[in-house]
């Protein structure tokens, strides 16, 4: 988690046999989502236009959430240094 990269689970594992090559995947206000509990809505929109909503889980704690939305640890390190 160094990097800030959202480490998410699908809720329905079943879920991941929807996403194709070309599909567009969009995270609606992630930092707000991650922030206010574990769950998070992923819009999943299809090659032909067709949109889905999947949801996913995370299982950070508040630190390791903190520090994702900072964007990293080496930026959570610098901010406590100034």
């Amino acid at each position: 988690m160094n990097f800030g990269i959202l480490p998410l689970e699908f809720t329905d594992v079943n879920d991941y046999d929807n996403i194709e090559q070309g599909d567009e995947i969009i995270l609606e206000n992630a930092a707000a989502q991650v922030e206010e509990g574990n769950e998070v809505e992923v819009k999943l929109v299809k090659s032909s236009g067709e949109e889905q909503t999947i949801k996913t889980k995370h299982s950070m704690s508040d630190r390791q959430i903190q520090v994702l939305i900072k964007g990293g640890i080496i930026n959570d390190f610098k901010e406590r240094l100034n």
